[in-house]
């Protein structure tokens, strides 16, 4: 977290996901990205969802050349590659940042994207289309928390893969992460007295999921660590810097590992 008394004029960079490092910054109170071809399309989805009163989505500050502007959310996240704090294994972390995900889909039910509208998740299934504008992508280094010492989020950031899906694909994406549904082998020390089928059960309880739902989840979940996978390798394979650090550092084999063991739930 970076002190708002300091002079305004200063420009920081901040870590950006993976597709973006090294290329997001903030001035003040605003954040600067890349637009990509989405840009319009999203600052008109956080625009809508904010007049609903949805205050834990950054501000929509327009778009100038190559870039889009947001307004910045104050707090700490917790970046890729940074030391995790025990609380975001937490049952309690889990169940609030699904909580506030289902406030978000509730603030998007209204939403009509315009005719032109352009959105892209390029590790969407076929099982994942639908119709519900969500952000689909909801990794721990995309919520904002209220200090490094407590697991009370008060934002969702990097909106980069909003798209109309099935709500059950945003929501397969953000329990891959806290969840986590990853191999039990591959995750670090945080997680080792975790239930992920119990933790499973906790998200989809959030929203209500009766049994068929839950069954569907899991399967858009198989499907979901497929795509991932491969389009992490594709770009990797066209020297995409952030994906060939994942490939680098076992991303591949620890996926291949996660779909054998997710096959057996």
């Amino acid at each position: 977290m970076i002190d708002d008394e300091e002079p305004t004029g200063a420009t920081h960079y901040l870590s950006g996901g993976t597709a973006n490092v090294g290329a997001v910054t903030r001035k003040g109170n605003t954040v600067s990205k890349p637009a990509g071809a989405a840009g319009k399309s999203i600052q008109h989805f956080l625009a809508h969802v904010r007049a609903q009163g949805c205050d834990f989505v950054p501000e929509p500050r327009g778009i100038d050349a190559q870039e889009q502007h947001l307004g910045f959310i104050d707090g700490t996240v917790i970046g890729d590659g940074e030391e995790r704090p025990a609380w975001i294994a937490d049952d309690d972390t889990l169940v609030a940042v699904a909580r506030m995900q289902r406030r978000l889909h509730e603030y998007s039910v209204s939403y009509v994207a315009p005719a032109d509208a352009t959105f892209e998740v390029p590790y969407l299934p076929a099982i994942g289309r639908g119709s519900l504008t969500c952000h689909n992508d909801l990794c721990i280094s995309n919520v904002v928390f209220s200090n490094a010492e407590t697991a009370v989020p008060v934002g969702f950031i990097d909106f980069d893969y909003t798209a109309p899906v099935d709500p059950l694909f945003d929501m397969a994406v953000a329990m891959r992460h806290w969840v986590p549904l990853w191999h039990p082998s591959d995750l670090s020390a945080i997680y080792a007295d975790i239930d992920p089928q119990k933790r499973f059960a906790s998200w989809a309880d959030v929203f209500g999921l009766d049994a068929t739902r839950r069954q569907r989840l899991l399967e858009i979940v198989r499907a979901y660590v497929e795509v991932a996978r491969d389009v992490v390798i594709t770009r990797a394979a066209a020297s995409q810097p952030g994906f060939r650090a994942l490939i680098d550092g076992g991303y591949e084999s620890a996926s291949l590992r996660t779909s054998a063991w997710l096959e057996r739930w």
